[in-house]
């Protein structure tokens, strides 16, 4: 009768095991659902957050703009080697009490303002522009004489250009008649 009571008891502390192990099992799912649902619920709203347009009184000056730092005496050479415009330490920053996110911009990240100085800029940083300057259209220009070389005309052959319109209107237009 030992060995029966035995085996009856193994199979009653099994089944009272697995009763445990399963109620736990259940209480910690629940909780891990919950604590996930809070999370989801937390991320939604940082989200919302993020992707709200901020007034320009939202944004503050980095202090510690690394980027800046080190491309500032490059920038500078170029400034005033060909008097061109890059600004430096000029990334922003925005954050949230509840977020450990920080938001980051580059403002005036040179950009142009008008079309001749969207062509004029990036031609300064071609050799050929500073060549013109000092009179290549014109050397150029009495080397077209000779007959093997007339399509290197100043008015033929345009060295560093930059085209501020290079979409064709006809792909730009909407009507029938320019396409």
């Amino acid at each position: 009768m030992s060995k029966v009571g035995e085996t009856g008891q193994g199979m009653l502390e099994l089944i009272l095991a697995l009763g445990v192990i399963s109620s736990l099992l259940a209480v910690a799912i629940t909780k891990i659902n919950e604590a996930l649902n809070d999370q989801h619920g937390y991320l939604n709203d940082m989200r919302s957050n993020i992707f709200q347009p901020l007034s320009n009184s939202h944004w503050r000056d980095h202090d510690s703009d690394v980027f800046s730092e080190n491309t500032a005496p490059v920038a500078n050479a170029f400034s005033y080697l060909i008097d061109a415009d890059f600004p430096v330490h000029n990334l922003k920053s925005v954050g949230y009490e509840l977020s450990p996110y920080v938001l980051a911009r580059l403002t005036h990240a040179w950009e142009a303002s008008s079309n001749e100085e969207l062509s004029n800029r990036p031609a300064k940083l071609t050799a050929t522009y500073h060549l013109n300057t000092i009179g290549l259209s014109s050397l150029l220009d009495v080397v077209s004489i000779i007959p093997l070389a007339k399509e290197l005309r100043s008015s033929d052959l345009h060295l560093g250009k930059v085209d501020a319109d290079v979409v064709p209107e006809s792909a730009t237009c909407r009507d029938r008649e320019c396409q």
